[in-house]
């Protein structure tokens, strides 16, 4: 049975032709460089059927994690860093299946489905004790966006995964920089999330921030130069940004930590922290996890692992579909 997974995220629509945990044919898009996902999804299937051979009538079912609102009832999504509506029902049409066969989740939701599906070797630990098995996991993401989701054991020996928009709550800041660069986001945009300083463009906040409190004018222009010059300690500025990005994510996975008590485990995904092991790993990262006052003996227990599987999202689609079974 073949079964079609992606991961639709700001900057690349990753697609995946499965059959049982098997990849048969696999592609990434750049978002960007499409209007929908339904552009996306043709040329997918265009490009797989010139491979495989003709694939519509074969695919039995689909689960696309998308970065946005996700409305299940109504098999409806919203992205937030794009300006795509997407629906199960148009999905179905372009794939020649049954609108029910087609599943919509958030991406931050296949994330957490994938790390339930990895081994040690495919991630790196950053301080703590053992993760109890059957502890709550904390999952939380910095890429284009921020996702955050909490995966909740249950009685019999299963999980329920809660995905959730975390990612737009309010930024706290816990220096006097820190205070310095909401007072200065607040300026321009009045509400400041957490993701707008932790995310490839809340990375490019910093820096912009750094760069005009320093009376300079910025020298790169997107997240991968800054993170780049960063760890090759080629620009101060750069070196001061990424530091300022770290100490907030640390902060921030402690808390999520915090409010679902994650002993199992706080699992870092998305793009940006694989790229920068190195730097992670000796920046205040583990330290502002832990640095919440009264209960900090309670987050040194806790263990944060950085999940380095780069096919996450796929991995976590197609193992939703086995959670939640589809009517095949």
């Amino acid at each position: 049975m073949l079964i079609l997974a992606g991961d639709i995220g700001g900057t690349n629509g990753r697609l995946a032709i499965f059959r049982d945990d098997i990849i048969l044919f696999e592609r990434s898009y750049p978002s960007t460089a499409v209007d929908s996902l339904a552009q996306c999804l043709t040329a997918f299937l265009r490009d797989a059927e010139s491979i495989l051979g003709p694939l519509k009538i074969k695919i039995k079912g689909a689960c696309l994690a998308v970065a946005g609102v996700v409305d299940k009832e109504k098999g409806e999504a919203s992205t937030i860093n794009l300006p795509w509506t997407i629906t199960s029902l148009e999905m179905s049409h372009i794939l020649n299946i049954p609108n029910q066969m087609v599943m919509l989740i958030n991406d931050i939701e296949a994330a957490a489905f994938g790390v339930m599906s990895l081994g040690s070797h495919q991630m790196v630990k950053i301080g703590g004790l053992e993760a109890t098995d059957r502890g709550p996991k904390a999952v939380i993401g910095a890429g284009t966006g921020l996702g955050e989701a909490l995966i909740v054991p249950l009685d019999d020996m299963r999980f329920k995964i809660l995905a959730t928009e975390g990612g737009h709550v309010d930024f706290a800041p816990n220096s006097p920089i820190e205070i310095e660069l909401l007072e200065s986001l607040a300026k321009k945009f009045g509400h400041v999330s957490v993701e707008r300083v932790l995310s490839g463009p809340g990375l490019m906040n910093i820096y912009g921030f750094l760069a005009n409190k320093n009376g300079v004018n910025p020298s790169y222009h997107n997240p991968a130069e800054i993170t780049a010059s960063a760890m090759a300690n080629k620009d101060g500025l750069c070196t001061r940004a990424l530091e300022i990005f770290c100490s907030i994510y640390g902060a921030e996975a402690g808390n999520l930590a915090l409010k679902c008590l994650a002993s199992g485990g706080v699992y870092i995904t998305g793009g940006i922290a694989p790229a920068i092991l190195p730097f992670l790993i000796r920046s205040d990262f583990r330290k502002t996890f832990e640095t919440k006052g009264r209960l900090t003996w309670l987050l040194q227990k806790i263990p944060v692992f950085v999940v380095m599987e780069q096919k996450l999202g796929l991995i976590g689609a197609q193992r939703a579909i086995r959670e939640y079974p589809l009517p095949i």
